[in-house]
């Protein structure tokens, strides 16, 4: 789950060494190998790399989605209802977590249609 994102963020890659790195994880339920998946996030925190996660519906463990993001956890843990409220309120609050400012108007469409 998270070992892809340490690999894809590297300097080879195209990584800006003066821009912070993001990884933003969607999840609508509960790791199937928790612990691995601790393991994981630790590791891609300690590489600086900044975890943001958004737990989709019920079936979420707002306890783990805390341990797996960054902090702090009260602006880089939000959840959602289900896929159709990911709207415009949701898509702020990732964009206020990632940046300082306002996003331009003109950015299009942030999350996939469903």
């Amino acid at each position: 789950m998270f070992s892809s994102g340490r690999g894809d963020l590297g300097g080879g890659r195209g990584d800006r060494p003066d821009v912070p790195n993001y990884l933003v994880l969607l999840t609508d339920g509960r790791a199937n190998e928790p612990t691995d998946a601790w393991t994981e996030a630790i590791a891609v925190r300690e590489a600086g790399i900044n975890v943001l996660v958004v737990g989709i519906g019920s079936g979420v463990d707002v306890m783990e989605l805390q341990g797996f993001a960054s902090e702090p956890v009260e602006r880089n843990v939000l959840t959602a209802r289900d896929f159709r409220s990911l709207d415009e309120e949701l898509r702020q609050s990732v964009y206020n977590a990632v940046c300082d400012s306002k996003p331009p108007s003109d950015t299009g469409s942030f999350f996939l249609d469903y």
